[in-house]
C-alpha cells in the first residue's frame, strides 16, 4: 500500500507540474484568452480617464469581452467595446468606444481612443 501510495503521490505531482507548464506557456501567446481579456481589463484605466463617474463604469462580461478585441499583433490590441457610466446628470448612458493599445514588457501604451 506504501508503494501505491508513492507512486500516486509522484503521478500526481507530475501532473500537477504539466498544468502549470501548459499555463504558464498560454501567457507567452498574445492571443490567448487570458492575455485578451487582460489586455482588455487593463485598458479599461484610458476609458475611465474621460469618463464623468468612472467609479460607476460597467463593462460587457467576459465572454462579450472575448468578442470585442482583437490582436493586432506585436502585443498590439485593439477594443471596439462599450461602457455603462453615469454622466453629469447622474443618468445611466452607454458609450460605444475604439481603443488600440500596445504593450512593451509591463508597459502599456495608448496609441487612440475615440467615443462613438
Amino acid at each position: 500500500m506504501n508503494y501505491f501510495k508513492r507512486k500516486m503521490k509522484i503521478f500526481n505531482t507530475l501532473l500537477w507540474l504539466m498544468v502549470l507548464v501548459s499555463c504558464s506557456s498560454k501567457d507567452e501567446n498574445p492571443e490567448s484568452d487570458f492575455n485578451l481579456l487582460n489586455a482588455y481589463n487593463q485598458s479599461t484605466v484610458f476609458v475611465e480617464q474621460k469618463l464623468k463617474s468612472p467609479n460607476t463604469a460597467d463593462y460587457p462580461d467576459a465572454d462579450q469581452k472575448l468578442k470585442h478585441i482583437k490582436h493586432l499583433g506585436n502585443w498590439k490590441y485593439q477594443i471596439d467595446s462599450w461602457v455603462k457610466s453615469k454622466n453629469s446628470l447622474g443618468l445611466e448612458v452607454t458609450q460605444n468606444f475604439d481603443l488600440i493599445v500596445r504593450f512593451e514588457g509591463s508597459n502599456m501604451y495608448l496609441e487612440s481612443l475615440t467615443f462613438n
